[in-house]
């Protein structure tokens, strides 16, 4: 769907120089991609670039390797839906999805036909004839999805499209997200900073971080890569314990409920001969051992320590 190259953007702000990206390059396949990173790190900068909307400074970057890549070329197979709503409140869903449509090439007629379409798939049902000012905040995210979809795009961005939801309204969100990318092979680029729901639909992520390419691959590779948090339990305690640690560069924190049981802190991957080395000649005894099993945050922050 998307590659660049060397993609970097500077802004110049009171004569300081900003760097926003920072020569990167990476791919986004087909399928479900997440887009992470920091408040700062660059992925909004990204995502103007990618739909015209600011030049780079310098690199370069395609949409679909079969097309030229002028703005014309790309209007008809792209979708997105902003992060700040950008809706016209006076008027009402049929009109607004219909003048989306329109503007990205499709006929009066056949925006008209793709407005109701788009909108029985999210939901909006006879609120479609209401003027949107008056929609809750989960039914105008469902609008401005809806616009993402009207025109039928190979490749939809979605930019924060679960903020300001409900419990409710953001797993409906999501089991539309993942549907329209399954069902109907839709590709996406998801950014979000709400980390749960990547796990959710995400198997491909990209993170950002001070402008530059933290990471990109496989959840699960980096799920397989992910070193840091053991549990250990004993048969007691004594600050001989967190010296025996130390010693090998291993930060223990200590359960509140359990005296006994410890949780370690380490970029080492440590199998069970490695701790019961730590204890030999000495009264501990082992009484388990195993890794955590780590979750999309753990990773995440991992992720951004290695390349801090």
């Amino acid at each position: 769907m998307l590659e660049t190259e060397n993609l970097s953007k500077i802004y110049t702000e009171r004569k300081e120089e900003i760097i926003a990206l920072d020569s990167v390059s990476l791919e986004v396949k087909d399928g479900t991609t997440a887009l992470l990173g920091p408040n700062g790190s660059g992925k909004s900068t990204l995502i103007k670039i990618i739909l015209g909307l600011t030049p780079p400074t310098s690199g370069k970057y395609s949409l679909f390797r079969d097309s030229a890549n002028t703005k014309s070329s790309i209007t008809d197979r792209i979708g997105y839906m902003p992060e700040t709503p950008s809706l016209i409140s006076g008027v009402n869903a049929v009109k607004f999805i219909r003048h989306m449509g329109m503007l990205s090439g499709l006929s009066r007629t056949r925006a008209m036909q793709r407005a109701h379409e788009v909108l029985d798939y999210v939901g909006i049902t006879e609120a479609r004839y209401r003027t949107i000012n008056s929609y809750s905040t989960g039914m105008k995210q469902r609008i401005l999805f809806a616009q993402a979809l009207v025109n039928d795009p190979e490749f939809i961005i979605l930019d924060e499209p679960t903020t300001g939801l409900s419990p409710e309204g953001r797993e409906s969100m999501l089991f539309l997200i993942k549907e329209i990318s399954q069902k109907y092979g839709k590709s996406i680029m998801f950014s979000t900073h709400i980390l749960p729901d990547v796990e959710k639909i995400c198997k491909q992520l990209i993170i950002l971080n001070y402008g530059k390419l933290v990471y990109q691959g496989d959840f699960s590779e980096a799920a397989k890569n992910f070193r840091g948090k053991y549990e250990v339990i004993l048969n007691h305690y004594n600050e001989k314990v967190k010296q025996l640690f130390s010693e090998r560069s291993i930060e223990i924190q200590r359960d509140i409920q359990h005296s006994t049981k410890l949780y370690l802190n380490t970029e080492q991957n440590l199998t069970l001969s490695d701790i019961t080395d730590i204890f030999d000649n000495t009264d501990f005894k082992l009484l388990a051992f195993r890794k955590q099993q780590p979750n999309f945050e753990d990773i995440f922050i991992n992720l951004l320590r290695q390349k801090n």
